[in-house]
């Protein structure tokens, strides 16, 4: 939500240094990005504040903020810059920067489990769950979306990382030879970036992997229950969401709290309503129409 406002002001103003502090975990995940001069870690040295023009935060924009009921994110942030009405709707997406020996990396390992299965059909990303469990999808439903794939021979690549495999461990028959395991090989952002581009079409919760596919234009099918996906997603053109409509919600809880609709297990009643065959029929809608556009753009080239 940040990064957009990022690239518009290196486009506005030239000569502007941009220095970018962010926690640990998501370090990993802005090294390569093209619109910031130096990263710098939290909390930020009091010299560094002194020495700039401007310093801003963004603490609380989306949590424990009445207006974010309402409103994009994206146009929340721009608001916080400064750039309120600045950025034009196409320009509201995610920039990433993405680092050559990671894609190579993972482009021959995944061309590798592709070669050996004697597959070409669409790979389809899946994010495991999100950072908490009220907006993750309960593991019933993500199973119900992975065997629909895999049984129709589309290869899928679960995404996550190494401590998702609790969630892999929930579902029975994660053996099949088209189910890329990717969360074994994700030790940060690095990894999952790389691998996200290499992807047909994302199905995620409401979480960053459908942040990370909007920056590469990647399909998207996403499935939203506490939040409106309005919220989040609505500038981004080759995304489709599932909402809930359900007597509680939507409830916007963020995180700390637990549904009072919810499970033993604490998933929230919401995320048990979506329907696999829905969300795989979308899915597959959108990774076509972006095939064949890709197709009737590379043969105008040829022309």
């Amino acid at each position: 939500f940040i990064t957009p406002n990022l690239r518009y002001i290196k486009e506005t103003f030239k000569n502007s240094e941009i220095s970018f502090g962010c926690g640990p975990r998501f370090r990993t995940g802005m090294m390569y990005h093209p619109y910031i001069d130096k990263l710098i870690s939290l909390p930020i040295d009091l010299d560094i504040i002194n020495n700039s023009d401007y310093y801003l935060m963004f603490e609380g924009i989306i949590e424990n903020n009445e207006e974010a009921k309402r409103v994009n994110a994206y146009d929340l942030f721009e608001k916080a810059f400064g750039f309120h009405g600045k950025i034009s709707k196409d320009k509201k997406i995610p920039v990433l920067g993405t680092n050559k020996e990671y894609s190579d990396k993972y482009e021959k390992i995944i061309s590798n489990f592709r070669e050996s299965r004697k597959n070409n059909n669409p790979m389809i990303g899946i994010a495991l769950r999100a950072s908490h469990i009220i907006r993750s999808i309960p593991p019933q439903i993500l199973h119900g979306i992975i065997s629909l794939l895999v049984n129709n021979g589309i290869p899928v690549n679960l995404l996550g990382g190494i401590d998702d495999i609790e969630v892999v461990h929930r579902m029975p028959n994660m053996n099949h030879p088209l189910i890329f395991h990717g969360y074994k090989y994700s030790k940060d952002f690095r990894d999952t970036i790389a691998m996200i581009n290499l992807t047909d079409g994302i199905i995620s919760p409401d979480t960053s992997t459908i942040h990370m596919a909007a920056a590469f234009n990647k399909p998207i099918v996403g499935l939203y229950g506490p939040f409106p996906s309005k919220l989040r997603t609505s500038y981004y053109k080759n995304c489709s969401c599932f909402d809930i409509k359900i007597a509680c919600g939507p409830c916007f809880l963020h995180g700390v709290e637990t549904c009072d609709y919810s499970s033993e297990n604490k998933e929230p009643a919401c995320m048990h309503i979506h329907q696999p065959n829905h969300v795989v029929n979308e899915m597959m809608k959108l990774v076509e129409a972006s095939i064949s556009k890709k197709r009737i753009s590379e043969s105008l080239k040829v022309i």
